[in-house]
């Protein structure tokens, strides 16, 4: 009985699948139809997010780019109320960002100062603010939240509507004794220590030896020399002269980082002179009477330009 049961059953399942077979073929255009449609939706779908994801891409390109742009209006930011030089500019409206460091708060704070039509931005500062926010829910549905640390940058747009004659430049570039000019010189010296202090901020900046290193135009040429706590002053703590030369853009052999406890002053002096080298700093060197003759060229950079009184 048992065996009969089993034979009827793969009867009919085979009868069954005869139908639907039968049935798959009779309406076979139908499916393919139905599938060739659903294929043309989807290609369709996928057409339309691939240009929807160009048309966000092409967007956010053109919108950095525009950021570029604006941002290369504003030729400094500063911690400074005003600006060295400019004794008149416009205030346009303060400009803020979230960001954690400070080089990637200018970017934006530049973008947005550019698109106020402003050249400059002063009395950069920043805020540490602490939100608390729900960060999920537990086992039982209970709110769990943590907290969350972060920083707002802020500084005043500015535009600089009239530039005062440099005086103090002026009287930085009064020529002492032995002033010759710089492409008279096969060898230029930089008062690293000195020069890195030639913009608006009290800080020093290593990028403004850089810039004047650049707008010399030869590297190679050029030997820098620093004060031993250069490290200290910039980075907070000691670093190798292959950095230095690497962040001012020299071969290393071309960098001197006078040992603790020593002045750079005398032996870039000493060094100078023994060469017939120029040396470029704002220092008077009126102390060291002994290297009067050495030639000297002063210089400022302004709104992020470099100027040399030579």
């Amino acid at each position: 009985m048992r065996d009969f049961l089993i034979f009827i059953g793969v009867v009919l399942l085979i009868a069954f699948l005869i139908d639907v077979i039968q049935i798959v073929i009779e309406y076979w255009y139908l499916i393919a139809g139905l599938i060739a449609i659903a294929a043309l939706v989807w290609a369709w779908i996928k057409a339309e997010e691939e240009k929807s994801s160009e048309a966000a891409f092409r967007v956010e390109t053109e919108r950095l780019e525009e950021n570029a742009r604006l941002a290369r209006l504003v030729k400094t930011v500063t911690k400074a109320d005003s600006l060295r030089g400019f004794d008149d500019y416009e205030e346009l409206g303060w400009v803020e960002v979230e960001a954690d460091s400070r080089s990637e708060a200018e970017s934006e704070l530049k973008a947005q100062a550019g698109k106020l039509g402003a050249n400059a931005i002063v009395k950069l500062h920043f805020e540490q603010h602490e939100e608390r926010y729900q960060a999920g829910t537990g086992p039982k549905g209970n709110p769990y939240f943590k907290k969350r640390r972060y920083k707002i940058w802020e500084g005043l747009a500015i535009s600089t509507r009239r530039l005062e004659a440099l005086r103090r430049q002026e009287e930085l570039a009064r020529p002492t004794q032995g002033t010759k000019s710089i492409s008279s010189h096969s060898l230029v010296i930089l008062d690293g220590s000195n020069v890195m202090h030639w913009g608006n901020e009290k800080e020093p900046d290593l990028e403004i030896v850089q810039k004047v290193i650049a707008y010399i135009g030869r590297p190679e040429a050029i030997v820098v020399f620093f004060d031993a706590n250069v490290g200290y002053r910039v980075f907070g703590e000691n670093v190798s002269s292959e950095t230095l030369a690497q962040e001012i853009g020299v071969p290393v052999a071309n960098l001197t980082v006078v040992p603790a406890g020593v002045k750079a002053d005398e032996p870039m002096l000493k060094f100078a002179q023994s060469r017939d080298a120029v040396v470029v700093s704002n220092d008077r060197f009126n102390e060291y009477t002994n290297y009067s003759n050495v030639s000297r060229v002063s210089g400022q950079v302004i709104m992020g330009e470099v100027s040399l009184n030579d």
